[in-house]
């Protein structure tokens, strides 16, 4: 079963450095901008939801107007430290922009809400819930990833995914 849930903060984040690269001064190129989007969505945290089968506009747009300043505030603050050490697009790589611990924590939470015999009706609504409870890791590209994995697969990472997957479940179940 896969889990069918949307971070809508890390679309705010994207939209909001798009629109706003020009007046900004922000780099052009795809990697400086997933480098600012990264540090951004780390400090920020997600707002994880049950995806929709139709994207939810109105969703995203409470969540921009909700957070825009924060957003703003962060998004200048990671282009004065990305624009310092830009790694640009040196070898006409796409980044890849991914949240490395929810990817870890789908894979745990589903296999314990299998385990726990839970009704599918409520699999996301448990996925969506534990990742809001987790910290982030937004790494950029290919390099950072294996970089990621390599430095997070650790006891008390487990431990936060299986808390938080054990706190949502009872949630959803009481």
């Amino acid at each position: 079963m896969e889990a069918r849930v949307k971070n809508y903060m890390f679309d705010a984040v994207k939209e909001l450095i798009n629109e706003n690269a020009e007046n900004m001064g922000i780099c052009d190129c795809a990697v400086c901008r997933a480098d600012i989007a990264a540090i951004v969505l780390n400090k920020l945290g997600v707002s994880f939801y049950v995806a929709q089968d139709k994207y939810n506009k109105k969703e995203l747009s409470d969540i921009k107007k909700d957070n825009e300043q924060k957003i703003m505030e962060r998004i200048g603050q990671a282009n004065a430290i990305v624009s310092q050490k830009p790694r640009h697009d040196s070898n006409n790589e796409t980044p890849t922009l991914k949240n490395y611990m929810e990817d870890c924590a789908v894979k745990i939470i589903s296999k314990m809400i299998i385990e726990k015999n839970v009704e599918g009706a409520k699999f996301d609504d448990i996925i969506a819930d534990a990742l809001n409870r987790l910290p982030v890791k937004y790494v950029v590209s290919r390099k950072g990833e294996l970089y990621s994995k390599i430095g997070t697969i650790e006891t008390q990472f487990n431990v936060d995914i299986i808390s938080a997957g054990v706190a949502a479940i009872e949630e959803a179940t009481k």
